[in-house]
């Protein structure tokens, strides 16, 4: 499986505890963020910024990319201390170096695709350039309840290959 070169498009969604929408949290995490990746050619498509009402004060980011090929993103969760643009830039930064690979899914998201693969019973296959303890465990697991499923992992130039017949 030869996976294609992840496109230079992102979708943005930035979050904030209600306390933060005066500071405009949300907004200065999502803007930080857009001018790093825009900087380096990328195409932002979409920004959702919300604030919702919460115990404990906090914000987050997700930078994402799907479509029928790919499914690659990149979060950071805001710190106390840390101003809202610094993890916006940060999250950019961590988004760039996870796109500069063609792979089809991301690390973290690796684990996830796994269950429904197995539960259509269908031939899979997906390229990722790191395989998480967590994807691991659930190949583990999976195996264990559809035995009558072949599958194996190899490693191709430094990404590996998930097949499921």
């Amino acid at each position: 499986m030869q996976a294609t070169p992840i496109p230079k498009r992102f979708k943005v969604i930035s979050v904030a505890s209600k306390h933060l929408e005066q500071a405009k949290v949300a907004e200065r995490q999502a803007d930080s963020a857009i001018q790093v990746l825009e900087s380096h050619a990328y195409k932002v498509e979409q920004v959702k910024t919300h604030y919702y009402p919460s115990y404990s004060i906090g914000s987050s980011i997700l930078l994402y990319h799907a479509n029928h090929n790919h499914y690659i993103g990149c979060s950071s969760l805001g710190e106390k201390g840390v101003p809202a643009e610094s993890i916006g830039k940060q999250t950019a930064i961590n988004y760039i170096n996870a796109t500069k690979q063609p792979v089809n899914v991301d690390p973290y998201l690796s684990d996830q695709v796994l269950i429904p693969a197995f539960l259509k019973h269908v031939p899979a296959s997906f390229l990722v350039k790191e395989f998480t303890s967590h994807a691991k465990t659930n190949l583990w697991v999976l195996k264990q309840f559809f035995q009558q499923q072949t599958w194996h992992v190899e490693q191709v130039n430094e990404k590996y290959l998930f097949k499921l017949q």
